[in-house]
């Protein structure tokens, strides 16, 4: 039994056409990102009215990215990879803010 790695950035493991594999994932990737993105406004400031900073954002899109990254590696599923970014950043989001405190500590914010 042999073990493939699925590698984004080579296209290693997966079909390199257009339309194929690599470029589905970079796709997966983009929108698990823009989900988060889009969270930040629409559930955690009006409907949790929590204020995310932007360190917490940033520490939220990072782990996004680090729990694709990784899902993708060992599964190849930009499916499962997709669902598992989204997951993992959304739980962030709320830890990080729940942890820091939230906000960017007023500035411009406050107009």
């Amino acid at each position: 039994m042999a073990f493939t790695f699925y590698n984004m950035m080579s296209c290693s493991g997966f079909s390199a056409a257009i339309g194929g594999g690599c470029s589905i994932a970079w796709v997966g990737l983009v929108l698990a990102v823009f989900v988060i993105m889009i969270s930040r406004k629409w559930i955690f400031e009006e409907l949790l009215q929590q204020d995310v900073g932007i360190p917490q954002f940033i520490i939220s899109i990072v782990a996004t990215i680090i729990a694709y990254f990784i899902i993708i590696g060992f599964s190849g599923s930009f499916k499962w990879a997709t669902a598992v970014g989204m997951i993992v950043g959304l739980i962030t989001m709320y830890l990080s803010n729940m942890v820091t405190g939230g906000g960017d500590g007023g500035g411009a914010n406050e107009f």
